[in-house]
């Protein structure tokens, strides 16, 4: 694969990597936001919370970032989330996201998750066509702290202009405003379930509220939410959540058990504390261009930041210890149907987890059989509670 090169003074260039483009000529169900709007917001969430749902919409956001698309250059980076390991911002205008080290880093550096994240997202790209649409957003680039130019740093908040590491990645946008407002309308816990208009707007137009993504937790049957820690930002699809709006949970479960296949057959990897989450990407093709105002619904996985590698030429047992030990973890939990939680999503993850893992293993040439490490997982997850 051809490999762009970067000016680390200008960090909003996007991959051209012509097998890993995003199609967006793809066939979807495409919805107008104006059309949406005028619905109930069951209905709204129900319609656009599907893998490959296309919403064509004018909000805000989506004309700020189609106005700026030749302006990159001019345009400062604006914090979009924090973690222990560092910040990471956006520049309107461009599909990147840029991570900045912290200086007290208290994760993994920032250098070693960036080697995972390429690592994970090649297994993706070699096993394309197992992966259930499974999306990796792409790694772009590298830059160590002394390469940063002056210039480059003017553009960040001034509490944020030492030098420190930073890597681009591509951005998954967060899902529209019209679903936003129908989370908001229909999730919100207002005294009384009174969810006024005024309530709406309020909450709708709170800044971390903008940047929504919808985490598929197939493993938590209900979160309370009180108006303290109500979010949008990482808003929970618990399984309550996904069975009164009759989202195809099913259909997540077999993503996840795809991915959960390619993670550990293909790339090696145990999956501590990676994330499942919908969002959106702009559409994209050779006639116009990128289009912000056209937003394909996907699921993502990401976070790679805790994940160890494993070494295939171990002993069997020490391998499939790193797997299993790593998916009962609490954090992994959140995303993994349970046996005794909900039998049949279960059934469903472990059918993708193995056909997919089968194909994987024949490929790599592995000396593994999935149905043996399942087998394991499964007595292993008996000594947790469900």
């Amino acid at each position: 694969m051809t490999r762009r090169t970067q000016n680390t003074s200008d960090l909003s260039q996007e991959s051209t990597d012509s097998d890993i483009v995003r199609d967006g000529n793809v066939a979807g169900d495409y919805l107008a936001a104006t059309e949406l709007a005028t619905l109930a917001p069951t209905t709204v969430l129900q319609r656009s919370l599907t893998v490959k749902s296309i919403v064509k919409t004018s909000s805000s956001f989506a004309t700020r970032f189609q106005s700026m698309r030749n302006l990159v250059g001019s345009q400062n980076y604006q914090e979009i989330g924090a973690g222990l390991q560092g910040i990471a911002y956006e520049r309107l205008g461009t599909t990147c996201v840029t991570k900045k080290e912290l200086s007290e880093n208290q994760g993994r550096c920032l250098s070693d998750e960036f080697a995972m994240h390429r690592r994970v997202f090649s297994a993706f790209v070699k096993y394309k066509e197992y992966s259930g649409d499974v999306r990796v957003p792409q790694p772009y680039n590298f830059i160590p702290k002394n390469s940063l130019s002056p210039e480059l740093l003017a553009r960040m908040p001034r509490i944020d202009r030492q030098p420190s590491d930073m890597a681009t990645m591509e951005r998954i946008l967060p899902l529209p405003k019209v679903i936003r407002k129908a989370m908001i309308q229909k999730f919100y816990p207002s005294e009384n379930n009174a969810c006024t208009k005024d309530l709406v707007t309020k909450v709708l137009g709170e800044t971390p509220n903008k940047h929504c993504l919808a985490r598929v937790y197939l493993g938590k049957k209900s979160i309370t939410m009180s108006e303290e820690t109500f979010s949008l930002r990482n808003f929970p699809l618990t399984l309550d959540i996904l069975d009164e709006l009759a989202l195809d949970s099913a259909h997540f479960a077999g993503m996840i058990g795809n991915a959960y296949a390619i993670m550990h057959w293909a790339a090696h990897i145990t999956g501590d504390d990676v994330e499942f989450v919908l969002g959106t990407s702009d559409s994209t093709n050779d006639n116009t261009g990128i289009n912000f105002q056209h937003r394909g619904v996907h699921m993502y996985l990401l976070d790679f930041g805790q994940c160890d590698t494993v070494d295939m030429s171990k002993d069997q047992d020490d391998i499939f210890q790193a797997y299993k030990g790593s998916m009962v973890l609490q954090q992994n939990q959140l995303y993994l149907p349970h046996p005794n939680r909900s039998a049949t999503l279960y059934q469903v993850w472990k059918s993708a987890y193995l056909n997919t893992s089968e194909q994987v293993i024949r490929h790599e040439g592995l000396p593994f059989d999935p149905r043996e490490f399942l087998e394991e997982y499964e007595e292993y997850l008996e000594d947790f509670d469900p």
